[in-house]
């Protein structure tokens, strides 16, 4: 069944915001094998979480999906989308960065590819890395950003030894309706 609009989003807490353009709304789909589901794992001791963003992460339940009213609010939807026409922005598709240009430890600009093509760009005042939890590490990584002792292990000139990049990635196992 189906959630109604007014049961799916919750109020402004400690531990959750309102108003941001990232909207993320309790799952309107409610389904009876993820239910039973739930209640096994509940008898063998692994409880149900009401909200996974208490810090409360060890058990099941359902999880908010960033949707606002049925459809996918990405984060190209939130925060892009309103300003893709700004003079100072410029939005390139089908496009892998290769790597991040650095100035001592200053982030100047990137290097990516186009197609067999290899473009650099440098930035006026700032580089914002958002490539998500697998991408961003990885582009830090051969950037030079990161442990040492690995990175030297693939010849990469190190810019700044942090050795927490890429570490303690864990999966979320969820089954999906």
């Amino acid at each position: 069944y189906f959630l109604k609009a007014e049961d799916q989003q919750r109020g402004s807490d400690e531990f959750h915001g309102t108003g941001g353009p990232l909207s993320v709304e309790d799952q309107r789909i409610k389904l009876d094998i993820l239910d039973v589901f739930m209640n096994a794992a509940e008898e063998i001791g692994i409880p149900k979480v009401n909200d996974f963003n208490t810090g409360t992460n060890h058990g099941c339940g359902y999880f908010q999906v960033t949707v606002k009213n049925g459809l996918r609010c990405s984060t190209s939807v939130g925060y892009l989308r309103p300003i893709k026409n700004r003079k100072n922005l410029k939005i390139e598709t089908n496009a892998h960065v290769k790597n991040i240009e650095f100035d001592k430890k200053k982030a100047i600009g990137l290097s990516f590819w186009k197609g067999n093509q290899l473009i650099k760009v440098r930035a006026k005042k700032e580089v914002i890395l958002s490539a998500g939890s697998i991408g961003s590490p990885h582009i830090l990584q051969v950037s030079g950003v990161g442990d040492a002792t690995k990175l030297n292990k693939h010849g990469i000139n190190i810019i700044c030894n942090l050795p927490g990049v890429g570490n303690n990635l864990q999966d979320h196992i969820m089954m999906r309706p």
